[in-house]
């Protein structure tokens, strides 16, 4: 199913403000940042699932 892009630009800006909150220093932003403009937003969901899991 395909997101149309206004909710894919909110889904963008609830992971950044959510990783944001977790205070990462400006290499880790830029990293996860370039990540999130690269990767597939399916790809981006599942790493952050598993992250939660993991916690």
């Amino acid at each position: 199913m395909a997101l149309n892009e206004e909710a894919l630009q909110e889904l963008k800006t609830e992971l950044l403000d959510e990783l944001v909150k977790e205070e990462p220093s400006k290499a880790q932003l830029a990293e996860r940042l370039a990540e999130i403009r690269s990767a597939d937003i399916g790809e981006v969901l599942e790493e952050l699932i598993e992250e939660d899991e993991e916690l």
